[in-house]
């Protein structure tokens, strides 16, 4: 079923593609009931099928360590890269937290890296309890549900009713307040214990992502999908983003579940064509929209391609770029020291309220929009252009989704 986005053909003007539905078919798997060949679920065969620690720990390690590098070798060089960068954040003009000033603190933390004793603080994490605690417990929270489960259509309860990891959180984290008495070294290993449980939800939302874009773009009978195997799938995804304490919007979408899915995903489509209609005046003209809600724009005569569902971040209206077409790697370099900033501010010595606001806004200008590049990523290689779908990925940095 091709979905119809309404006024959208009136807003800007798309260029025809002969896209491919190849990548569809090699990335996700139908699973039928044998007998009837009824569509149970869809599973994404490039996401981590087995849970493990493992790939965050060395991705994390490894990068901390050549930042780490980098502060040691280059004198003030690299102090002066740190600081360019988090002065183009533009946080100056936003210090609406007490007087501490955020940008300030994000600078500090990577600086603060140079004198961190990394290799202490992971072997003193890694023999601990902690990292064969987390790993036993999810994989026993998991046993039920396949990690690389994206939808399932014929169950309106499925991820609700599996949305058990956040108990796995709270008992290693309490495990990780018995065992560590040094503040840097429990903050980090608490950090580790929340980010992997994330890490995990986010994989399934950018695979999510990228099958909507899917849905929306082909022919049901391309994908070797009914109509309303279509919708399911549609309801399937977004159930699996109520949260555990709205139990009245599980039972909307039980009862209504061959429309709850489209009327979430319509309502996201007007959402981003508000978005294009109020913030659009700030691009040149011949704006081209792309995947679902992404458009491709030149800005003071930079070609990007810009996110209509999410802000640059947490005090800007802006859309957030996904990626600089002339500069591709642009926003991967951003992201990693945003994500190692996010690491290493659990080495600094301030209150937990600061680190907590001083989080919520790093986070704030990468880890929903990363999510969100999923459709991006789909169009990217439907339409065969793996260079700037591969660069997608590595700006997710999220080491439990495989490039294929």
């Amino acid at each position: 079923m091709k979905l119809i986005t309404g006024v959208l053909a009136c807003l800007f003007c798309l260029t025809a593609f002969a896209q491919d539905v190849t990548a569809f078919k090699n990335r996700y798997k139908l699973i039928r009931e044998k007998e009837t060949g009824k569509l149970l679920a869809i599973q994404d065969q490039h996401l981590l099928s087995a849970f493990s620690v493992t790939p965050f720990l060395t991705q994390l390690y490894n990068d901390l360590l050549e930042e780490q590098r980098l502060l040691r070798s280059k004198s003030g060089h690299r102090q002066h890269e740190i600081e360019l960068f988090v002065q183009g954040l533009g946080l100056e003009h936003n210090k609406n937290f007490h007087d501490d000033e955020i940008d300030f603190i994000i600078e500090e933390s990577l600086k603060n890296l140079e004198s961190v004793d990394l290799k202490t603080i992971f072997k003193k994490i890694e023999d601990s309890q902690i990292v064969k605690t987390l790993e036993s417990k999810m994989q026993e929270a998991l046993i039920q549900l396949s990690l690389n489960t994206v939808a399932h259509a014929d169950d309106a309860k499925f991820f609700y009713r599996r949305a058990v990891t956040y108990e796995v959180v709270r008992i290693v984290l309490d495990l990780a307040k018995k065992q560590f008495s040094e503040i840097p070294v429990l903050n980090f290993a608490s950090y580790i214990v929340v980010r992997v449980e994330q890490l995990i939800r986010e994989q399934r939302t950018f695979s999510q992502n990228m099958l909507m874009y899917y849905l929306d773009t082909f022919d049901e009978k391309e994908l070797g999908m009914s109509a309303e195997e279509v919708d399911r799938t549609f309801s399937s995804i977004f159930e699996s983003r109520i949260a555990i304490s709205a139990r009245a919007e599980s039972t909307y979408a039980q009862e209504n579940w061959l429309k709850y899915g489209l009327d979430k995903f319509y309502a996201q489509m007007r959402a981003a064509n508000q978005k294009l209609r109020l913030e659009g005046g700030r691009y040149e003209k011949n704006t081209e929209r792309v995947a679902y809600s992404f458009v491709r724009v030149t800005e003071q005569g930079k070609r990007k391609i810009v996110n209509l569902l999410d802000n640059w971040n947490m005090f800007s209206s802006k859309p957030a770029a996904a990626i600089y077409l002339d500069e591709p790697q642009k926003i991967l370099r951003e992201r990693r020291l945003l994500n190692l900033s996010l690491a290493a501010i659990n080495f600094l010595p301030i209150s937990d309220s600061i680190k907590n606001i001083a989080e919520q806004v790093i986070s704030s200008f990468y880890i929903g929009q990363k999510q969100t590049e999923g459709a991006l990523a789909g169009y990217f290689e439907a339409n065969g252009n793996k260079d700037l779908a591969k660069i997608l990925y590595l700006q997710n940095m999220n080491p439990f989704i495989f490039m294929p």
